[in-house]
Formats: C-alpha cells, structure tokens, sequence
C-alpha cells in the first residue's frame, strides 16, 4: 500500500484522469430522479483525495481547466449576453445581488459561534468561489492572522464539496417548491418544409420580398417552379399564376403562409434533376465567420440563397441580420452548375470545423488570465477578477465581437463544447484531490457544524435566486438554473443544467450575472471579516 500511495504522489496527473474516469459512471447512478452528473468527478475527487492525503495536482492545472471552461462558455455566450444586457440583464444582476446578500446574512449569522475567519472562509466555500477565499487569505495576513488565514482554508475545504456536491440536490428541491412560478423559454418548434401554388389575387404579379415583409412572413422560400422549370426564389422575383414556391419554416407559420398565396401543392422538382440544388454545406472559411446571411452575397456572386441554418442541433430559419459562425452548416439553394463553386466559397471542409484555431484561442485566453490577475487595493484590501473572472469577462467581449479584422475570436460548436468538458472535469478533479485531503484533518464534530452553516449559505442564495427570477422575472427553470449556477459560481451545477435543459437558456442565465456575481462574492466575504465580531 506504501509503494501505491507513493506512486500515486509521484504522479499526479496520472491520478486526475484515473479520478476523472471513475468519476463519470459515479455521476451516471441515480437515486430516484437525482443523479450528481459531472459532479461524479468532484466526489471521485474527494474519496482518492480523502485515502491519499499526499496527492496534491499542481494547482496550475485545475486552474488551467476553470479558466478554459469559463473562457468557452463567454466565447459562445457573448452575443445572447449582450443582447440580455439590453433586454432584461440589469434586472437579473438586482436578482444576483439580491441572492448574495441573502447567503452573505446567513453567513454573519453563523460567525456569531464560528467566529469571522471561518465564517468568511465558509462563505467563500459555500459559494464556491476560490478568489473569495484567496481575498480573504491575504486580507487576514496583511492583519497579521496568520492562524485566521489557516482557519478561513479548513472551513472552506469543508463547505466547497458540500456546495458542489449538493448543489444540483438542493437546486431541484428548491426549483420544485417555486416551480409555479417559473415562466416558460420561447418554444422552438420543428421546421417543416413545403409547396405552395400561387393561385391569390393579391399575390399574382406582386413581388415576393414584399410580400414577405408585408405580411411579416418568418420563412425562408427556395426553389420557384414555373413551367416545369426550376429557379431560385428571389425577393425580387414578381410572382404568377401557376407558380409553385418550396418554402420552410414553423408550422403554423408555414400553414398561415400558404393559405396567403395559394393552395397546397406537390413539390414536383424535387422527383426530378434540374438546374437548381439543395445541399448542406459547413462553413469553415474564416475570412466569412462573423458576417450576416446578407454579407455572404451568395445571390450575387453564384444566383444562390440559404434558406435554414442548422447550429449545433438546433435548426432554423435566418431572419435578416443573421450572424454565422465557424461550424454552422447552411442548406443553399443554387443552380446546379454554381453548387460546387458555393462550396468552394464556403469552405464545406468537417476537418477545418474541427480545428481550433490556436492563434486566436490563446491570445484571448491569456489576455482573460492578465486581466484576472491585476489587482485593485481598495481600502486595504485587495481585489481581483481571479483566473475565472478574468477570462469569462474577455471571452463575453471577444464572443460578442466574433471577429476582429482578420481575427476570428469565435469556436466551432463542437471544438467549444469539447473544450468546456475537457476543462471542466479537469478543474473538479483537481480541485477534489486538493479539498478531499484537508477534510481528514477537520474534527467530525467542527465538520457537522460547518457542514449545516454551508448548507443554510448555500440553501439560502438558491432559493432567492429561484424566488425572485421565477416569481417576478418570469424566468424558465432553465434560465434560473443558470442564474443560480452563477450566483453560486458553480460549474458543476451548469453542466447539470445543460445536460437536462440544453445549453442556450442555462448559458444565457449564467453568462448574464457571472461577472458581477464573481466580483461581488470577492467584496462579500471581505466585508464578513468587519461585520463579524
């Protein structure tokens, strides 16, 4: 056993993935309707860390893991967050100081039996949240309490894997107490295509883009069928009697189409060859990344148009404006002959959309990471974004410019998820192995104190944020899960989140009020060292 535990010390790295393998079938049980998800790792984590004391990653490891997770995620949610700041993000960010100063009261209750050190350092563990404790740290050192800094580290290793750990347990027991108040995320209905012969009074030798905007129409129209021959539907193309229109979109939005320009019909060229193709085609050339649907001048430069974008798994119609991105495959409708030369233009190549281009991707994480690390003494006290504040502020602005020049800052879909797990369990692993050692130093009996105080910070910052965006936000439960995973800052929730509603609403409620979520909690617990007596 002597021999094992020392190898296992000699290579810790080695034992992060073995923790990282363990940890995902751990996450996979489920005890009734709760499964812990990637928190499996976390607690895999804890375990080796608890029977090898001695293993201790680098801490630039899990650091680099939270810092790629967090700078993924503000790389594809910079655009949505943007437009929540215009929408309703300032009344989301009230609702996040609203949660924090609800976990920062339970947490100066408790310091009344605690005492401040390991009532900020609690605070800071149970809103995981590590530049907190680091603030905290240096705070009670420049104060010369060397032996309160020690303290604020032993309650913050108790109280951190509680959070995570318990965080998605105590998410859904409190989403079910609010869950009628949540409101609902637009629903996103199938697209469905067909044909239309043009038969309406209204509609003959009238031009389509204007009836179109005329009737605030949301589809996309293709091909344009006359005499047996196939075109491509242009907006400018006056339609006739006995024109036949392929057309796709919303069903009922497809259906209320329809019913203005004809009747029903058989989309006869798509059983026969003709001068116009249909086909999907990836964009991968990153000189268009970044452009809007109007930018590509597909109509002028090969008589073609794109008529559905597919992002991830979802697929939809372009409205006008529309932005790609590296990764988004485009269904164009050309003429046969100029298909090819689109694909050209386009870039069509799966291998390039599963490339990272490594230039733009480190550049801009390491301006996240110099960011995180300049501090800002205010009173004393030191303050800092931290290696997550940091880059998920850089990558919400760099996402949200997509490109710069010749600079394309955004990541196919595929390569940002595959990034965001990879630096995910990396991070929980890490992080386990770390606090899992340093709870067999704690007392049971300090553990269980700690442990119910953790419980009542934690408890107490979810349900507010449950309460308030639902009851008076009118948020999704999808949308509020993010929020809270924010408030909490933690990644573990998120990745729960987005395994059980999809990543658009979690994403946008986490990406919202992290950064000020991440810079308050830094305050917080500093201010819990004066307010505690």
């Amino acid at each position: 056993m002597e021999h094992f535990v020392h190898f296992c010390t000699e290579n810790p790295v080695l034992v992060v993935f073995a923790v990282i393998a363990m940890g995902y079938p751990l996450g996979r049980l489920r005890v009734g309707p709760v499964s812990l998800g990637v928190a499996g790792v976390l607690f895999a984590g804890l375990g080796a860390g608890a029977l090898i004391p001695g293993i201790k990653p680098p801490e630039a490891l899990h650091v680099l893991g939270l810092s790629m997770f967090v700078y993924a995620i503000g790389l594809s949610s910079g655009p949505s967050f943007v437009a929540a700041l215009k929408s309703g993000g300032i009344r989301a960010n009230l609702t996040a100081l609203a949660s924090l100063a609800a976990a920062t009261l339970a947490a100066i209750v408790t310091g009344s039996w605690l005492g401040k050190a390991q009532s900020a350092g609690l605070y800071a563990g149970a809103l995981t949240n590590t530049p907190a404790l680091a603030g905290v740290s240096e705070t009670l050192r420049n104060m010369g309490d060397e032996l309160g800094a020690t303290t604020a580290v032993m309650a913050y290793s108790v109280a951190y894997p509680l959070a995570v750990g318990l965080g998605t347990i105590l998410f859904s027991l409190s989403a079910r107490q609010f869950s009628r108040f949540f409101g609902e995320d637009p629903v996103h209905e199938e697209l469905c295509q067909t044909a239309v012969r043009v038969d309406s009074v209204h509609a003959i030798n009238a031009r389509l883009g204007d009836l179109t905007a005329e009737g605030e129409w949301q589809v996309a129209f293709g091909r344009l069928t006359r005499d047996n021959i196939d075109r491509v539907a242009f907006p400018n193309e006056r339609l006739q009697t006995g024109d036949v229109l392929t057309l796709v979109g919303a069903k009922n939005e497809v259906e209320r189409v329809c019913a203005a320009l004809g009747k029903p019909a058989e989309d006869a060229s798509a059983h026969r060859e003709g001068t116009v193709d249909v086909r999907r085609i990836f964009l991968s050339n990153r000189r268009l990344a970044g452009m809007s649907i109007e930018q590509l001048n597909l109509e002028e430069l090969f008589g073609g148009r794109v008529t559905r974008i597919r992002r991830g798994d979802a697929d939809m119609v372009p409205p006008p404006g529309f932005i790609v991105e590296l990764g988004d495959r485009l269904r164009v409708v050309a003429p046969t002959a100029r298909m090819k030369d689109v694909g050209n233009y386009l870039g069509d190549s799966y291998q390039a959309v599963g490339e990272v281009e490594m230039l733009t991707f480190a550049l801009g994480h390491a301006m996240g990471l110099l960011l995180g690390a300049l501090a800002v003494t205010v009173g004393g006290v030191t303050l800092k974004l931290g290696f997550a504040g940091g880059p998920l502020c850089v990558g919400l602005l760099l996402g949200s410019l997509r490109r710069t020049g010749t600079l394309v800052w955004q990541v196919p879909h595929a390569a940002n998820m595959a990034i965001r797990q990879l630096g995910l369990v990396i991070f929980l692993a890490g992080i386990g192995l770390r606090a899992g050692g340093g709870l067999g130093t704690v007392p049971l009996g300090q553990v269980a104190g700690l442990a119910g105080a953790s419980l009542a910070v934690t408890l107490s910052g979810i349900a507010v944020a449950l309460f308030i965006s639902g009851r008076w936000l009118g948020f999704s439960p999808a949308r509020s899960c993010g929020l809270a995973a924010a408030v909490m800052t933690q990644p573990a929730l998120l990745a729960w989140g987005q395994e059980r509603f999809g990543c658009g609403p979690v994403d946008e409620g986490y990406a919202t009020v992290y950064p000020l979520s991440m810079i308050a909690k830094v305050l917080l617990a500093q201010a819990i060292l004066i307010m505690v007596r």
